[in-house]
């Protein structure tokens, strides 16, 4: 009972989220565009969270679902900013190079 809470308790936590500006956002606003804004190291930092306790079974399975969603969301995030920085770091090189 008391690995449930723990976990549950962890859930609740805020995380650093910031717009693109580095401004801080509340982790506890809800919808879509949200998750654009998380920045690249907090999203990394909760995912790695999320597979250490699946690999430890610290999630019972109403809570699995839930968390396996989240993990999705944050690998497409992390995916789509590495893409995004590569683009803009292709574009940086190629100018030099003018």
């Amino acid at each position: 009972m008391a690995e449930h809470q723990a976990a549950d308790a962890t859930a609740h936590h805020p995380i650093k989220i910031e717009d693109e500006g580095g401004n801080a956002l509340s982790s506890h606003t809800k919808g879509r565009n949200m998750e654009k804004k998380i920045n690249y190291e907090a999203a990394l930092e909760e995912l790695q969270e999320i597979v250490n306790k699946m690999e430890n079974d610290e999630f019972d399975i109403d809570q699995l679902s839930e968390k396996l969603k989240r993990a999705q969301a944050l690998i497409k995030l992390c995916r789509d900013k590495l893409t995004k920085t590569d683009a803009e770091i292709k574009k940086l090189l190629d100018k030099e190079k003018e």
